[in-house]
């Protein structure tokens, strides 16, 4: 909690300065903002370590030997993970098939049946019912946009 509120606090004095040239420093707009985040995170992440390795009263200690890649754990962490990621990369497979789809027909049409046709096409995928992916196609038609 305390790194986070010293990247915050970090990252808030230093927005306005780096962002709109206050003092020294010159002004940079969008890209003051990216350099004071960045800065931010840094800071925060010397923090986080020097109290994990300085503070006697931690109760966490970190060692060298800690850091070693450990296979028994490798395995574990990601035989725990590996089904999130592939759902989590057929979800965002399925999405962008939907906006694919839904590309080439109006954007303000497009936009509220995004999600609700990923929703929709994976539900037939998984019951096999390819039949009505067409019907659903030919449902979206009287959306399209005119060519005139």
């Amino acid at each position: 909690m305390y790194v986070v509120l010293f990247a915050s606090v970090t990252s808030a004095i230093l927005d306005p300065f780096l962002i709109f040239g206050l003092w020294i420093f010159p002004q940079l707009g969008i890209k003051g903002a990216a350099f004071a985040a960045v800065i931010a995170q840094f800071g925060a992440f010397l923090f986080s370590v020097s109290f994990f390795l300085c503070l006697k009263s931690s109760k966490y200690k970190l060692r060298r030997n800690y850091c070693a890649p450990n296979p028994q754990i490798m395995r574990a962490i990601f035989s725990t993970g590996f089904p999130s990621i592939v759902s989590t990369f057929i979800i965002n497979l399925v999405l962008i098939a939907c906006n694919h789809v839904l590309a080439q027909y109006d954007a303000w049409t497009a936009i509220p049946f995004s999600n609700l046709l990923a929703f929709i096409l994976t539900y037939y995928y998984a019951r096999r019912e390819i039949r009505r992916f067409k019907s659903l196609e030919i449902s979206l038609e009287r959306y399209r946009p005119s060519s005139e």
